[in-house]
């Protein structure tokens, strides 16, 4: 579990399982939730992902070539873990309201993989919310 955490939040120190299962409105931009690899996450050998909140249900969702907008204000640009040969940025290009209990969230690190990849993070996923420590 340590290992993904320095991958994806490098500059983080986090402690799990402090809060499980929050609400689903109580899950805001800025939280780091965690939950189990799943589909599209299921070769990911740690026990769990975690990853920062930028978009919640209703929130408008807009990413134009390498950059993601959420109500129109940049979260993120660039395109992590992408060659040429792999992803090409357009690929991901949208304009969308997140749906009802529905997460899009990154991670700090751009060898981090993140929703544009593998899509919304469903509620019923989360197992919790992880409390950074500094």
């Amino acid at each position: 579990m340590d290992n993904h955490i320095d991958r994806c939040l490098p500059n983080i120190k986090a402690a799990l399982l402090v809060e499980t299962k929050p609400g689903v409105k109580n899950i805001l931009p800025g939280d780091l939730i965690f939950w189990r690899p799943y589909g599209p996450l299921s070769y990911v050998n740690d026990e769990f992902i975690v990853k920062e909140v930028v978009g919640v249900e209703g929130d408008f969702l807009s990413i134009e070539g390498e950059t993601i907008k959420v109500n129109n204000i940049t979260v993120a640009t660039g395109l992590p873990n992408s060659s040429p040969q792999e992803q090409r940025a357009h690929k991901f290009d949208r304009s969308e309201t997140i749906p009802e209990a529905q997460f899009f969230v990154l991670g700090h690190n751009p060898l981090s993989y993140d929703s544009r990849y593998w899509g919304y993070v469903p509620y019923q996923k989360i197992l919790g919310r992880a409390i950074a420590l500094f």
